[in-house]
């Protein structure tokens, strides 16, 4: 029975410079790396590999990027939303109301504000570690 030779993903191709030698000009190749002017060949299964292996950790990053948008954007609409509970609480301020329903109404709607904003600015410090 024959034996299927042993692939490689990779290969060195060496020529031989040496005028006196009998294999002066040929090719040959060798699993190993052997003189400094060795050409790498790489088969096309382990670069196919290593190019898909690139293209997602490409589409991952890009996704991570567009997701950072988003989660910026975000910000942005809860800073409006808090900028607008600045003004209610404003108004409060200043409404006939006794001092005890002003407070709760004010420190109420503060920590919700500042509970998302918190949380979407930890989403965002999440995404752009990854």
């Amino acid at each position: 029975m024959i034996e299927k030779p042993k692939e490689f993903d990779r290969i060195w191709l060496q020529t031989c410079g040496d005028s006196m030698s009998e294999w002066y000009g040929e090719i040959t190749w060798c699993h190993d790396k052997v003189n400094d002017d060795d050409v790498e060949y790489v088969s096309a299964k382990l670069y196919a590999e290593q190019a898909a292996q690139m293209n997602t950790a490409m589409d991952e990053r890009i996704a991570a990027g567009v997701r950072i948008v988003e989660l910026e954007q975000q910000r942005d609409e809860l800073m409006d939303l808090l900028e607008g509970a600045r003004v209610v609480i404003d108004r409060l301020r200043t409404s006939r109301g006794t001092q005890f329903l002003q407070a709760i109404a004010r420190d109420g709607a503060m920590v919700h504000v500042h509970a998302l904003i918190a949380a979407i600015d930890a989403a965002i410090a999440k995404v752009k570690q990854s």
